[in-house]
């Protein structure tokens, strides 16, 4: 009976356009592979030498070493030319992941401050530098501290003074960029739920693992041999697996993965994309590891569907972060107006973060009708599928939609006819 009702209610003058998902890998804001440019602050820096940019990704991880200002309380001549750079960066459309550290040599110790109040002088200066550049940083990464600003092996890693620097961040920055840890039992510490059943992360704070697959620990980000949940100690790999993946309901999950010969001797390559569903990874470095890229670039995606034949680099590539695909449209009669249903489905691994507003455009020979959808494409999550509806005048025209996020760039639709800016065509009003 509702399918006959649907029938009848339908609206014989829209002719539908046939809506076929692509295995395009699509070049969309806030998700994907990454590249690193880590340097030092000191140095002169030749743009387009040093920074070598790739069209074929949107992310880069911005790693400054201040490390020549470990004992100055006042870093603001190198956040000067930190901001250079970070304009550079977003001039040429590339989202950023700012970690600013005092070591890239492996000593963290060895090229930290002397004392940890001029660590938290530094924290409130670069705090008050990522607020100013909200608009163009998408996360910030880690509290200064450890080797290569990983938050481990440092002199002041315990959990004390990863509360106070964290303060610092969260009271200037109060929630208006993402940020994240390098381990979950860093992330515990600076949440006071104490259960994982009310572990909801309250301020935008995610986790960024850059041992993942390097061994059934992940490089001692999980302990496997722990089998409770105490809140203050490291958990083994299915519970933290488990916290990551509520935490990125909220925040971005990401990191570098690596050729761990223990982890792939016992996994095969479904196994990875299993556990970056399970994580709801948004980003991974690109290049590192190299032997890993490999593998999973020579390792065939045999599965059914329009998958099959593609390799293990280019599914996950393609399914970082969200990657939404119109599934069908319908357009009712409402009176003198017309009621659009778009199926939308997020095949991606993740949320999409920022606000994204989704539009209806009708072009014909009376100009061009554009309306918002009352719902925002964020509350499509990974693997969802959602019906947004809008009713709107009926006009003779070709009937398209598209995507915006906040910071006013394209997010393109895994479509096969999607068009070069971002559109999709998903019919004609004839009458």
């Amino acid at each position: 009976m509702i399918k006959l009702l649907k029938k009848i209610n339908s609206y014989r003058g829209f002719k539908k356009e046939k809506l076929k998902e692509s295995t395009a890998v699509l070049n969309n804001p806030d998700r994907g592979w990454f590249s690193l440019y880590s340097f030092d602050i000191e140095e002169d820096i030749d743009y387009e030498k040093k920074f070598k940019l790739s069209d074929k990704e949107n992310l880069v991880l911005v790693l400054p070493d201040i490390g020549a200002y470990k004992d100055k309380e006042n870093i603001e001549n190198a956040l000067a030319k930190l901001e250079n750079i970070i304009n550079y960066f977003s001039q040429n459309g590339k989202s950023i992941i700012l970690r600013v550290a005092y070591d890239h040599e492996g000593k963290g110790i060895e090229n930290e401050p002397s004392y940890f109040q001029i660590v938290l002088r530094h924290a409130e200066q670069i705090a008050d530098f990522v607020y100013k550049n909200r608009d163009k940083i998408f996360i910030y990464q880690g509290l200064l501290i450890g080797r290569w600003g990983e938050m481990h092996t440092s002199k002041f890693i315990d959990s004390s003074r990863i509360k106070e620097l964290n303060s610092v961040f969260d009271s200037i920055l109060t929630n208006t960029v993402y940020r994240a840890f390098r381990k979950p039992v860093q992330w515990r510490m600076v949440r006071f739920q104490h259960s994982i059943e009310n572990a909801v992360n309250t301020a935008n704070l995610g986790i960024f693992n850059d041992g993942m697959f390097g061994s059934e620990s992940d490089l001692g980000t999980f302990d496997c041999t722990n089998k409770d949940t105490s809140w203050s100690k490291a958990w083994n790999r299915e519970n933290e697996t488990g916290l990551i993946g509520k935490i990125a309901c909220t925040a971005p999950i990401g990191g570098e993965a690596l050729y761990g010969e223990g982890f792939v001797a016992r996994n095969n390559p479904d196994r990875y994309v299993s556990e970056l569903s399970a994580l709801r990874v948004t980003y991974l470095n690109g290049h590192y590891d190299n032997k890993l890229m490999a593998y999973w670039k020579n390792a065939m995606f045999n599965r059914k569907g329009i998958w099959d034949k593609s390799t293990y680099y280019e599914y996950i590539g393609a399914h970082l972060g969200y990657r939404f695909v119109i599934k069908n449209v319908e357009v009712r009669k409402s009176g003198e107006n017309i009621k659009l249903c778009v199926e939308i489905e997020n095949c991606g691994f993740a949320d999409i973060y920022k606000e994204t507003c989704l539009f209806v455009e009708i072009s014909g020979d009376e100009g061009v009708l554009r309306e918002c959808f009352d719902e925002k494409l964020n509350s499509c999550h990974p693997g969802e599928r959602k019906h947004f509806t809008k009713e709107i005048k009926k006009v003779i025209g070709k009937l398209c939609i598209y995507a915006d996020n906040s910071g006013n760039k394209r997010v393109y639709f895994a479509n096969e006819t999607v068009m070069t800016d971002g559109s999709i065509l998903l019919g004609e009003i004839v009458k």
